[in-house]
């Protein structure tokens, strides 16, 4: 797309403003057709006159250029067939109204994929007039972006990439290679079909029924053969009905020792007063009487508690000992039933092999340099009176909600799937706008749509309601 390109925000609506489109464009057939609105999967627009200049005003609400989707992300085979089929579909739809498919913008930056309904949304041309650069740049966006553990995806990205250097190119040779890379696959698929069904077919045999009887017998007794890896031997208490025994058991030993040896020393700092007491004449018999019982009663109390913290302690180490010989069985059954691993002599031979990294922080030091210490920078979250880091790993770096597009994933309902990113350039640290719905602010001062502006250490960047600090 050529000419002039802006953004501008209208309440909750971004649109995107292309300037010098060409008249016999927009007065033609074609244009009033794109216009109305009428074409399935193109992206709505309208013309406008400002200061005697036509613009094309797109509406690119909830949309996101391809180039930022999958920025982080790599392309899979399944979605690489389908972004393909959704260009011949457009097309075909345009040929159904006599339109001009070349007139399509497939530049990775002007190409838009709804995330909501996973779709391209297309942007029809008017600034130039049957161009086919964009499907080179399509082309060479997708074989870069392409997962290259996927043999199939790599070979559709590449084929799409040949095709686009040639004079002539259609599309027509995608659909043609998608539909023989089907049959190949439903080739490969056939043997295990077959495969699968001679299984099904022997499972029909009376002696399959008898399989399976015995497997579920045996299936039913390891489950009850099988010990439980958490045993309580501590008997449950009711505190309400239960006995005293019972009770006493879920006491620690420990203190029923302590309450016996502090009973015992009342005890007899009791005798040793009333001792005191009776040498000095100082009580009566009734009152000696009961100091006496007092003394007698907590000797009694002190030598109970102790001896029944002295059974209860008993009892818990011969717990203890069931406990220990419970968890030892457990265990030497686990080690048992642990299947073994097959020594493969070729991934013995790594293994032994390997070696660990080597630790050179004695050697010699490595001068990185003050413009590379300079461009490290990490986010400092704050919420709630916390700080939480996040440091900028590679640029472009995007932030918003969806974890499987973005560096930093964002949980917070006003901030957009893909809502701002960071960029590099010329040594400089630039904050950009991706027409979020809520606006990106740089010490509160809103951004415009993809508006860049350069941001330095100790500035405040908001995005909805959530707030980093650049350190």
């Amino acid at each position: 797309m050529r000419g002039t390109i802006r953004y501008q925000r209208e309440l909750q609506k971004t649109c995107l403003i292309a300037a010098e489109c060409r008249k016999e464009l927009t007065e033609s057939y074609f244009g009033k057709t794109v216009l109305s609105g009428g074409v399935k999967n193109l992206i709505k627009c309208g013309l406008r006159l400002v200061d005697g200049q036509r613009e094309i005003w797109y509406d690119i609400s909830s949309l996101q250029p391809l180039e930022q989707v999958f920025a982080v992300k790599e392309l899979s085979y399944p979605v690489l067939e389908k972004l393909l089929l959704q260009i011949l579909e457009i097309i075909r739809e345009m040929e159904a109204y006599l339109l001009d498919s070349r007139q399509l913008c497939l530049e990775p930056a002007y190409l838009y994929w709804d995330m909501e309904t996973e779709t391209l949304r297309f942007l029809y041309d008017f600034t130039q007039e049957k161009t086919e650069s964009g499907v080179r740049e399509l082309a060479a966006f997708l074989l870069e972006r392409v997962s290259h553990e996927e043999e199939r995806a790599v070979k559709l990205a590449y084929f799409l990439y040949e095709g686009a250097q040639t004079e002539n190119f259609s599309f027509r040779t995608i659909e043609a290679f998608l539909e023989k890379q089907r049959e190949e696959g439903q080739r490969e698929e056939a043997p295990k079909e077959k495969e699968r069904g001679e299984e099904d077919w022997r499972m029909e045999a009376p002696e399959a029924e008898e399989t399976k009887a015995k497997e579920t017998k045996a299936k039913g007794r390891a489950k009850k053969e099988r010990p439980q890896k958490e045993i309580s031997l501590r008997p449950h208490v009711d505190l309400k009905y239960g006995k005293v025994g019972d009770v006493l058991e879920t006491i620690d030993p420990r203190l029923l020792l302590r309450a016996g040896l502090i009973c015992a020393l009342l005890s007899l700092l009791t005798g040793l007063a009333l001792g005191a007491a009776s040498l000095c004449l100082i009580l009566t018999g009734i009152e000696q009487g009961i100091w006496l019982s007092v003394s007698v009663a907590l000797f009694a109390v002190g030598l109970g508690s102790f001896a029944c913290g002295l059974v209860q302690e008993k009892r818990e180490s011969g717990h203890e000992g069931k406990r220990r010989a419970v968890q030892e069985t457990i265990r030497a059954k686990e080690e048992r039933d642990r299947p073994e691993i097959s020594e493969d002599p070729f991934w013995m031979q790594e293994w032994e092999t390997k070696e660990e990294p080597k630790d050179e922080s004695n050697g010699r030091t490595v001068y990185i340099g003050a413009a590379l210490k300079e461009r490290s920078y990490c986010l400092v979250e704050l919420k709630k009176g916390m700080e939480k880091e996040y440091p900028v790993s590679a640029y472009p770096f995007l932030i918003g909600k969806d974890k499987e597009h973005v560096n930093l994933c964002v949980k917070d309902r006003s901030v957009s799937r893909l809502h701002a990113r960071l960029l590099e350039e010329e040594g400089q640290i630039y904050v950009e706008d991706l027409h979020s719905t809520n606006g990106t602010y740089l010490n509160e001062l809103l951004l415009e749509p993809h508006q860049k502006m350069r941001i330095r250490r100790g500035d405040a960047l908001q995005l909805g309601r959530t707030e980093f600090i650049v350190r």
